[in-house]
């Protein structure tokens, strides 16, 4: 795709962010849009995003007309997934700083030191000095 025309890599990577499939449908779904954006980019190279949008639709638009040629069971299963990654993530962070907090408290207990300081008071009687 022409590099100059930002508008159209927005336009793509907004689309992109919509798509909640997975990464292969995904690229199956905007292979075909992007090769549109990029025959209209080479006719129109001073596109703006209005034109854009007057052209393809609001990537909200795009990204709900693309969804309903897909099969809403992989939408589905793909967004599950991908909840059940998070939490479980989520789990092992936790799991990990309560074990690492749990860690640094018994550390601290087996780390405890007692001091005892001994003073010896001597009895110096004026008595001959043996220095002298």
């Amino acid at each position: 795709m022409n590099q100059r025309n930002q508008y159209a890599r927005s336009y793509l990577h907004q689309l992109r962010k919509l798509l909640l499939v997975s990464h292969r449908a995904k690229k199956v779904l905007i292979s075909g849009i992007s090769a549109e954006l990029e025959q209209y980019v080479e006719v129109n190279p001073q596109a703006d995003w209005d034109q854009l949008v007057d052209k393809f639709g609001t990537p909200e638009e795009t990204a709900q007309a693309l969804l309903d040629n897909v099969d809403l069971p992989k939408v589905v299963v793909h967004r599950r997934w991908k909840r059940l990654a998070l939490c479980v993530v989520g789990a092992l962070i936790l799991a990990l700083i309560i074990y690492l907090v749990a860690r640094v408290i018994q550390m601290q207990q087996e780390t405890e030191a007692v001091v005892v300081e001994t003073i010896t008071i001597y009895d110096v009687r004026e008595t001959e000095d043996p220095f002298e």
